[in-house]
């Protein structure tokens, strides 16, 4: 006999809401609910409500939210390859390329030894990412994608400050070329360009 998993009330009333908001775009409604949804994160985390938080705030251009929230759930020993993902690009839609760089050397998640093969200081691993087997493998890829473009754009600065967006919108162009010249699923590379759209805001 199989076992039925059966979700709290309050948790599926939750869950529910915040999918009606995304189905409207109702990105405020979401917001409004910020807390109330990271108070209950360690109830909430086998849903895909931090998920669409974090897409409700980034929809909105609410870089610095963002990363708050991603402080508050790591207090909660909460990670994710989605949370890390949206966290990196809020970083680099600031400017914040070295934050960023910072950012992935703390997150517990992508310092795994098994993690870590899949990105690295000296060379980018863009092929090495399409044999990925992995559960979530599409946020992950966009994770450990994110991941290696930070150390892209690191390595070409070197110790230069930077001091305009030039140089990630040219990677983060060259990023989405690599993507679609590997193969990569058309979902992945709409993703990235729709992200790219939304931190530099610029069309695609």
């Amino acid at each position: 006999m199989k076992t039925i998993i059966k979700f709290p009330k309050e948790k599926i009333q939750i869950v529910n809401q915040i999918q009606e908001a995304i189905i409207n775009q109702d990105y405020p409604k979401i917001i409004a609910m910020k807390q109330m949804i990271i108070d209950k994160a360690s109830e909430l985390i086998d849903t895909d409500a931090l998920a669409m938080l974090y897409e409700a705030h980034f929809q909105l251009r609410l870089f610095d939210d963002i990363i708050d929230i991603t402080i508050k759930l790591q207090e909660q020993e909460i990670e994710g390859f989605g949370l890390a993902f949206y966290t990196i690009a809020s970083y680099i839609a600031l400017d914040e390329i070295y934050l960023a760089e910072s950012f992935i050397r703390k997150y517990r998640l992508l310092q795994t030894n098994e993690i870590k093969y899949y990105y690295g200081k000296e060379e980018a691993n863009y092929s090495h990412l399409l044999g990925l087997v992995v559960e979530d493998y599409e946020e992950v890829v966009l994770c450990l994608l994110m991941v290696n473009y930070v150390y892209d754009v690191l390595r070409e600065l070197g110790t230069e400050i930077l001091e305009n967006k030039k140089i990630l919108i040219i990677r983060f162009f060259d990023l989405i070329n690599i993507t679609f010249e590997l193969g990569y699923d058309d979902f992945i590379i709409e993703e990235l360009k729709s992200v790219m759209k939304i931190i530099f805001q610029i069309e695609v």
